[in-house]
């Protein structure tokens, strides 16, 4: 079964499309569909699961205790110190 739909696109995005279309000596139909295709199956549960987030902590004691309690802007400032930060 098949469904007639409009999508409104950027023109250079169409344009980018024609020219692939064109190389591949496919339609803008075809090349439409198997991208819509490869994204589906490269993201199968995409709106099933909650995003999480791989805990990459380090180990450590935490914010050195002059830090303790201040604003990000004084902690990005101390990480940034000397760097041009």
């Amino acid at each position: 079964m098949s469904m007639k739909t409009t999508v409104e696109l950027p023109d250079e995005l169409i344009a980018r499309m024609h020219a692939l279309a064109a190389r591949r000596h496919t339609s803008i139909k075809r090349l439409f569909e198997a991208a819509v295709r490869q994204f589906l199956g490269d993201r199968p549960d995409a709106g099933d699961a909650p995003f999480r987030l791989e805990d990459r902590s380090v180990g450590g004691r935490g914010l050195v205790p002059e830090l303790r309690g201040t604003s990000w802007d004084a902690i990005i400032g101390r990480a940034y110190k000397g760097r041009g930060g």
